[in-house]
């Protein structure tokens, strides 16, 4: 395949020395808070909310963001690890050059966001919601986004790699370009058929092809 048609990849996070601390709290995050240059060995903002706050240069390496609520954030140049996010809200959000491993994110609505320079590695976010946000050069590798919403999405430079994409729905999807599912499980997805240009070796052809057809109003008789 041309390289001119192979996704790019995210680009890494930009920092250089960090301070270390023990814990990331929500007296340090406040509102229009800048939040910078920081290792924190643990996060413990469960439940928090907060506006236009800037996080950057910086890594989590474990605790929570559960539930926690987020009003156009900007996040740029983060390694997340082990970090609980599950059913977090993120709206109108700027999440730049952010590097997430083994993380839950069971639940989470991040809605008319950007994400760009995303990689996400051994993380889970079944029935996520990316909803008319735009995702530019992401990864998800062998994640699970069982259920997750991508309709409206605008995807360039996106690649699923050994993910469960099961049940996921990419339905109205409004630009595609250079997207790659690798060894993907796509039981039930919805709106492939939307995906036009898309780049597929699924776990199993035939399966695919069949529930391409059926979304496509196609009777196949094998």
């Amino acid at each position: 395949m041309p390289t001119d048609h192979l996704p790019r990849p995210p680009a890494a996070p930009r920092f250089d020395q960090l301070r270390a601390v023990d814990e990331l709290t929500t007296h340090q995050v406040g509102d229009d808070a800048l939040v910078s240059d920081l290792d924190a060995a643990r996060v413990v903002l469960e439940g928090h909310g907060s506006e236009f706050v800037e996080w950057s240069q910086g890594r989590a390496r474990g605790g929570t963001l559960a539930e926690s609520d987020w009003y156009r954030p900007s996040w740029r140049d983060l390694a997340w690890s082990d970090l609980d996010a599950a059913n977090s809200l993120v709206q109108e959000g700027s999440l730049t050059r952010l590097l997430v491993e083994r993380c839950r994110l069971t639940g989470v609505v991040w809605s008319g966001s950007t994400l760009s320079d995303v990689a996400f590695t051994d993380c889970v976010l079944d029935l996520a919601t990316l909803r008319d946000t735009t995702l530019r050069r992401v990864s998800f590798t062998r994640c699970r986004l069982a259920g997750a919403d991508l309709s409206m999405a605008a995807l360039a430079d996106v690649v699923f790699t050994e993910s469960d994409l099961s049940r996921a729905q990419f339905h109205q999807v409004r630009i595609v370009e250079r997207v790659r599912m690798q060894g993907c499980e796509l039981y039930g997805a919805g709106g492939l058929a939307r995906l036009r240009g898309l780049q597929v070796q699924p776990v199993d052809p035939l399966a695919f092809a069949g529930q391409l057809a059926q979304e496509l109003g196609i009777e196949v008789d094998w």
